[in-house]
């Protein structure tokens, strides 16, 4: 019934984010990943500052939230940031007593510019994550994705991820090669356990595939799947009722690496 709509009434429907009921601040699902080889960082600054240049030189504070793999708040700290300048948050420093190697986080901004009152508009955060390599000086930075989760009038974080109706494929927008590992970050935004099944091109064709996994995410969870091809120009896709299944990918030879959206 519903795959029989056409593309943008079921986009309608079926929005990537929800909007949310009051005008508290938003924030995406930020991967992190705290190991013996990798740590993460995040550049924090006041973004209500860049909306008021009289604010300069003011100090205000943002809600740090890290959540584990499973979806379970494991922090929540207040961080100050001073106007106009940048405030690296080390994930190491934060998250030294966790037992967990990655999950994901989120930043909210205590308060919205002078601006956007009596107006709809919120502040969201997506900035940059900048992951690094102990063994290594390079920075590889990627940026938030969208609106996943915002906290309301009583300090909850409610999920604002869309979930579709049926189960929707998102195509991988990049070809695999030999002799690179690949972690593939995939997040839950949305309010229910997801599973998603990871189908793999037989021949060198984005459209001739077969199933070779699959897995599920507690809400505000996160899976990190790893795949090394056994050939060139290969193609993955990724089938759930995410209405954006989009991972992040880590593409790594040894210690050298690179991040990005695909």
């Amino acid at each position: 019934m519903f795959s029989n709509l056409p593309r943008k009434v079921l986009n309608r429907l079926q929005p990537i984010t929800h909007r949310h009921d009051d005008s508290r601040p938003i924030s995406d699902l930020f991967p992190w990943i705290v190991s013996s080889e990798f740590d993460t960082c995040f550049q924090s600054h006041d973004i209500a500052s860049l909306f008021s240049p009289s604010s300069f030189n003011s100090i205000s504070t943002c809600l740090f939230v890290a959540f584990n793999c499973f979806g379970v708040e494991i922090l929540r700290k207040s961080i100050s940031v001073q106007s106009l300048f940048k405030t690296p948050l080390s994930l190491s420093s934060l998250l030294r007593s966790s037992s967990f190697e990655f999950g994901t986080f989120s930043i909210f901004h205590e308060r919205n510019p002078d601006c956007f009152a009596n107006t709809p508009l919120v502040l969201t955060d997506r900035g940059y994550v900048y992951f690094t390599h102990r063994s290594s000086f390079f920075r590889h930075y990627v940026h938030g994705n969208f609106d996943a989760v915002t906290l309301n009038n009583r300090g909850l974080i409610d999920t604002l991820g869309g979930l579709s109706f049926i189960s929707r494929t998102y195509n991988f927008q990049y070809s695999f090669d030999v002799g690179f590992d690949y972690d593939l970050f995939f997040i839950n935004p949305t309010s229910s356990l997801q599973s998603i099944d990871v189908y793999e091109s037989i021949a060198d064709n984005a459209y001739d595939l077969r199933l070779i996994d699959s897995f599920s995410m507690s809400s505000r969870g996160s899976f990190i799947f790893k795949y090394t091809p056994s050939r060139n120009c290969t193609f993955l896709a990724f089938r759930s009722k995410l209405v954006l299944g989009r991972p992040i990918c880590f593409k790594r030879l040894g210690p050298v690496f690179d991040v990005f959206h695909a």
